[in-house]
Parts: C-alpha cells; structure tokens; sequence
C-alpha cells in the first residue's frame, strides 16, 4: 500500500508565549497527546532560528487520507492549536 504524507508548518503566537509557564506545559502535553494518534506515525522537527515565519515542522506519515484527517482533527481541538498559525 502506497503511504501518504502531510507536511504542516506551525508558528505559535505571541499572545501564547505570554502565557504562564503551568498554562503553556499543559498545552504543549494536551497537543503532544493529539499528535501521537493511532494509525499516524508523527515526526516533529524545530523551525526556530531556520524560519522567520513558523516554529515547528510537523511531518505526518499514515497509509489512508482518513487517517490524517481524523489527525488534524484532533490537533485543531488543542489550545495550542488554536493560539496558533499555520503559514
């Protein structure tokens, strides 16, 4: 069976830089939960200092499109998500 890819490039916002350090763990384990999704495989790479305009290198790997639909899915209910831009 032929594998599909999603390449998806994260930029966190200021707005949730500014937030406490207890809020921001909690979001960043909440989105690492979404992101480690059964039927996905998930590799994650840091953008900082290599692009001005995103963060983080989300490199998603699953052999049916559902697959990576239900994925994003779930990572678009997170906080951090939501605090966030895909550029």
């Amino acid at each position: 069976m032929n594998e599909l890819f999603r390449y998806l490039t994260v930029a966190v916002s200021n707005e949730w830089r500014r937030l406490d350090e207890r809020q921001r763990e909690e979001d960043k384990t909440e989105f690492a939960a979404a992101v480690q999704s059964p039927g996905v495989r998930a590799h994650a790479y840091s953008l900082v200092g290599t692009r001005g305009d995103a963060d983080l290198l989300l490199w998603i790997v699953a052999d049916d499109l559902d697959a990576i639909r239900a994925w994003e899915t779930r990572c678009a209910a997170t906080r951090l998500w939501a605090r966030s831009s895909r550029p």
